[in-house]
C-alpha cells in the first residue's frame, strides 16, 4: 500500500485510489473505556489523528491515519 507523508494513500480493502478525507479529528484519545487514576492521567493520555477517508471504487470507510 502507498504511502504519502505517513497516510495511507490506497484502500486497505481493494486498492483502489483514496479521495479527500471527509472527516478530520485532531488529538483523539487512542484508548478507549479506560478508566485514568487521576485527571492529570488522563489528560495526559495518548492521543492520535483521525482522517476518515472514502473509497469511490468499493465504498469503504477507512482511517487513513491509522498506524
Amino acid at each position: 500500500m502507498p504511502v504519502m507523508q505517513g497516510l495511507n494513500v490506497s484502500c486497505p480493502i481493494c486498492g483502489g485510489e483514496a479521495q479527500a478525507d471527509f472527516m478530520v479529528i485532531a488529538q483523539a484519545p487512542v484508548h478507549c473505556n479506560l478508566l485514568w487514576t487521576s485527571k492529570a492521567a488522563a489528560q495526559a493520555a495518548p492521543r492520535g489523528e483521525i482522517r476518515l477517508c472514502f473509497c469511490p471504487d468499493c465504498g469503504h470507510i477507512f482511517n487513513r491515519a491509522f498506524e
